[in-house]
């Protein structure tokens, strides 16, 4: 007995290749899994690799501190791209230019000759000088720098062993040596167009310079209080091919107070479309010129309402595209405004100046402020000899420290890559490094009042048609536009999708369940591309035509499929068992091609009746608002309805029918049906009535309702449904269907129908896997690029309205990651996109594995 014991052990015993596939398996599958978990970790901190650059702080190294002595006092300062010469103009006119690194005095000029300037100012962006003259005359001078390239037998033997990189004085500029070997001389010069006349001999006192489309526009303010607008007209003799200019001017119609004075500035907005008088008390008055006579429009003080303890204005400054105003204060604020339209706004032509952002200052004046010709970099120097570097729009510090005693004029460099500070004796030159300045992660996530807006908003909006605007790299409007389609597209899948997996799992036979489960599986075979193709360029168009028909279609095709089990049940029983197994067709396809066909009767009348007889036209404003309103009534009537059919009627009419026949009970089922259905409808509409008694409208920017665009939500989560309706089904069908079929024996048992035992017992005992189907097709939608990308419109909107488009996360990285330049800050932007997808992909998923979790605890129970 025992021998046949150990012969029977022999024989159970694995052998050793099976011992040694199992151990090659445990290792592959064990190595995989940590493959897995080390992919996911190596994208996660690849993409925190790409975007950690952006919160970095920027970096200034001082490069020279040198002594300077100066001819004439500098009013006007600038630099060449390389930060090896510095250029500054006094009021006089005179040139003088200097060696960045030693502070050594290269050349000098008197730009005018003896005609001294009254009135002069540079435009640093366009490095272009215009001046007024006592005898009313405005000469225009262009700053240009020259480089001239040298090979060795060309340039002195002084210059010979000069190192790669290094700059070196040559005459009348400096040389330096590019990586090709070659010799570059930067020289500076400028050249000054004769005198133009503005049409009178009286002295002009102010004057300010702008760049149009077609020109410079001058503005000038003269001795007698009179300010006029001159536009330089360049005309070419064909015949002798010599160009002349001339003004082509008008007066402002500005009224001079005594008790105000000369106004302190005399600025240009934008190419030439306003003109703002600036006054030390900070009183303001802007002409627009945009129609054929110029006016008036605001007069307004350039202070927040009620603050007095900022002082006179010491310092004016402008941007690249001269739409925003940097006003420096005797307390040491700086303040940044701008033009918009608000709502409530009283002035002429519905513009005001807004404060968009403040820099508050320690109470020391503010001595001068330099703007970058590139973004919106501004540096301000204060009188106790500090100096401040910022981002405006962000509002990012990215210098702040020492600057130069009795700070005379400060620039920054033409790439944003240093700036110089010029003091009573001395000029500091500084590296910066900028990196990512007009990025927080305020900026990011949270409202920011950009130029021109009302107010504080998050919008993305990463190019423009112009170099003066400013990018807006919001995310909010990308993560919003995710959330909205994810919701949309489960809106539509998931009911379908259960409803399908409850249907085929629980009451479907065997023999057609083989053959439609493959059919839907086979849907998600289907590429994005192609649902995105159909979706953008078949549905969307088709679907504007219909709207009203397929909203009807929601609620009319689950109606008339309702109505067809209903009507099922009045046949004679011996009909109703030979139909049993084909019953999903008799019921399902007559009861779609019916309730379509109703559906475009019921949208035809209600387009009529409640939309105006133009859905599209009402949702911009025509009609009343009851229609929509009743649409949205529609589904909270539906739920009423079902709780009071289920909560008291259906109690009721089961204890009156009790011991009645199934021909009667199935009657009274029919009855209660349409019954119902009335009610839904009634009690709708007196919804609909008193919000609309209670004047809530559902159209508008930020309502339900609004415009409606051709690629919408609507059309996303109808095409998304074929995404992800495939996944959910099958992975919940599998859940139910491997609930223990001793379950539903004993509910069978217990006298449950097998509806209720679906319900109670099957779908509990599931709802683990049906939870994670829901996760599954969540991040299958929350993730999907080609579909968003073709159907949803691409406009990064925060509107909840089905109408409209809007752009999601993955479609914004595919869009423009191709065009965007290695490591801008719109390409890391891109990919912090990225990083927050991939967090809310993480967060969601941790979620649902608790909730699944929780899910299966109860399961085990059963």
């Amino acid at each position: 007995m025992t021998e046949k014991k150990a012969e029977i052990a022999k024989h159970r015993r694995s052998s050793k290749w099976m011992l040694l596939l199992d151990k090659i398996a445990h290792h592959v599958i064990t190595i995989g899994g940590i493959g897995t978990i080390a992919a996911v970790l190596m994208v996660f901190f690849f993409l925190v690799w790409v975007v950690g650059p952006m919160f970095m702080p920027a970096d200034t190294q001082a490069v020279s501190t040198a002594a300077v002595d100066y001819k004439e006092i500098p009013r006007f300062i600038g630099m060449d791209d390389d930060q090896s010469l510095i250029w500054s103009i006094s009021d006089s006119g005179t040139l003088q230019i200097f060696d960045a690194k030693s502070g050594e005095y290269v050349h000098g000029q008197n730009l005018f000759g003896e005609n001294k300037p009254t009135a002069i100012t540079v435009s640093t962006i366009h490095n272009i000088i215009v001046a007024g003259f006592a005898d009313g005359t405005i000469r225009i001078g262009k700053i240009e720098f020259i480089n001239s390239f040298f090979d060795k037998e060309q340039i002195e033997s002084d210059y010979h062993e000069m190192a790669v990189g290094e700059f070196k004085r040559r005459g009348l500029g400096v040389v330096f040596k590019t990586p090709s070997r070659l010799w570059r001389q930067t020289t500076l010069t400028v050249t000054v167009d004769e005198p133009l006349s503005v049409g009178g001999s009286n002295q002009i006192n102010k004057i300010d310079l702008t760049m149009s489309t077609s020109g410079p526009v001058i503005a000038t303010y003269d001795d007698q209080n009179k300010i006029a607008i001159h536009k330089v007209v360049e005309k070419v003799n064909f015949m002798t091919m010599q160009k002349t200019k001339k003004l082509e001017s008008r007066n402002l119609p500005f009224v001079y107070s005594d008790k105000l004075g000369t106004p302190l500035q005399i600025v240009l907005v934008g190419q030439g479309e306003y003109v703002l008088l600036v006054w030390e008390n900070a009183y303001s008055e802007r002409f627009n010129l945009l129609d054929d006579e110029a006016y008036l429009a605001e007069q307004s003080k350039l202070t927040r309402i009620g603050d007095q303890a900022r002082g006179d204005v010491t310092a004016v400054g402008r941007f690249l595209g001269r739409n925003t105003l940097l006003l420096g204060y005797e307390n040491g604020d700086v303040s940044a405004w701008f033009l918009s339209e608000p709502k409530d706004a009283e002035t002429k032509d519905s513009r005001v100046w807004q404060e968009g952002h403040l820099f508050n200052g320690s109470g020391s004046a503010i001595r001068n402020i330099a703007s970058s010709r590139r973004q919106r970099l501004a540096l301000f120097t204060y009188a106790n000899n500090t100096a401040r570097m910022v981002h405006v729009t962000s509002e990012r510090v990215l210098y702040d420290d020492i600057g130069v005693e009795e700070s005379l004029g400060a620039a920054i460099a033409p790439k944003d890559d240093g700036f110089v500070l010029l003091g009573a004796d001395k000029m500091n030159l500084t590296r910066l490094d900028a990196k990512h300045p007009d990025v927080t992660f305020s900026s990011l996530f949270f409202p920011v009042w950009y130029e021109g807006y009302e107010g504080p908003e998050t919008v993305w909006q990463s190019s423009s048609a112009s170099d003066d605007a400013e990018p807006k790299l919001g995310l909010w409007p990308l993560v919003f536009g995710t959330l909205k389609g994810t919701f949309y597209s489960l809106l539509f899948g998931v009911p379908v999708a259960l409803a399908a997996a409850i249907y085929s799992s629980e009451f479907m036979a065997p023999r057609t369940k083989r053959t439609v489960k493959p059919i839907i599986e086979m849907m998600a075979s289907l590429p994005s591309v192609v649902l995105g193709f159909l979706g953008g360029i078949i549905i969307s168009v088709w679907m504007k035509d219909y709207v009203v028909t397929v909203l009807s279609a929601f609620f009319i095709l689950p109606l008339c499929v309702g109505a067809a089990a209903y009507l099922m049940q009045l046949l004679p029983r011996q009909v109703k068992t030979k139909l049993n197994r084909q019953r999903l067709w008799i019921i399902a396809v007559p009861c779609f091609a019916i309730g379509w066909l109703i559906s475009s009767g019921v949208g035809y009348m209600a387009e009529n009746a409640l939309f105006a007889g133009n859905f599209i036209a009402w949702l911009d404003g025509e009609g009343d608002a009851f229609g929509g309103i009743f649409y949205l009534c529609l589904p909270i009537s539906i739920c009423f309805v079902m709780y009071a059919l289920a909560r008291w009627i259906k109690p009721w009419l089961i204890d009156k029918n009790r011991g009645g026949s199934v021909a009667t009970c199935a009657m009274v089922d029919l009855v209660k049906f349409v019954i119902a259905i009335a009610a839904t409808v009634v009690i709708a509409a007196l919804l609909a009535g008193f919000i609309v008694l209670c004047g809530f409208e559902s159209r508008g920017p930020n309502n339900l309702f609004n415009i409606y665009e051709t690629r919408n939500a609507l059309v996303v989560g109808f095409m998304m449904a074929f995404a992800i309706i495939p996944i959910i089904y099958t992975i919940a069908d599998d859940a139910l269907s491997s609930v223990p079929s001793h379950l539903r024996a004993a509910s069978l048992g217990a006298g449950a129908t097998p509806w209720q035992t679906a319900m109670r017992v099957v779908v509990p005992t599931a709802m683990s896997g049906l939870f994670s189907a829901i996760m599954v097709g969540l991040g299958r939608a929350i993730g999907e690029t080609m579909i968003m990308l073709m159907v949803a419109g691409n406009t990064p909107t925060k509107s909840w309205n089905m109408f409209s488009g809007f752009k999601t996360l993955s479609a914004n990285i595919a869009s423009e990651l191709p065009e965007s330049v290695v490591d801008s800050t719109h390409y890391r932007t891109l990919f912090l996109s990225a990083l927050v997808l991939f967090i809310m992909t993480f967060v969601l998923n941790t979620f649902a594995e608790y909730i699944r979790t929780q899910f299966r605890k109860k399961a085990v129970s059963l």
